[in-house]
């Protein structure tokens, strides 16, 4: 069976993602690591082009002076829909 077919038989899913950020260049100095976001979250497919999803997400950011740290918890609700471009 085709993914996407499965994936539209599926009703909730998990939502997992990490990304850092690294500076780069003659600008960036000492100050590589900018910062990381680690998100995990549900959702519930609505239909074939349109889903919810909650999660909880933490951004760690590093100051620009390398000491200070910012630390952001975040609730992330969303709404997404798939339009289908494809010419018929």
């Amino acid at each position: 069976m085709p993914a996407h077919e499965q994936a539209d038989k599926n009703k909730v899913f998990l939502s997992l993602f990490n990304e850092v950020f690294i500076n780069v260049g003659q600008a960036a100095g000492s100050h590589y690591f900018d910062q990381n976001w680690i998100y995990g979250g549900l959702g519930y497919r609505l239909n074939k082009n349109s889903a919810v999803n909650v999660g909880y997400m933490n951004q760690y950011l590093v100051k620009t002076d390398n000491v200070h740290i910012e630390n952001n918890h975040t609730l992330q609700v969303g709404l997404s829909y798939n339009f289908d471009l494809r010419a018929k």
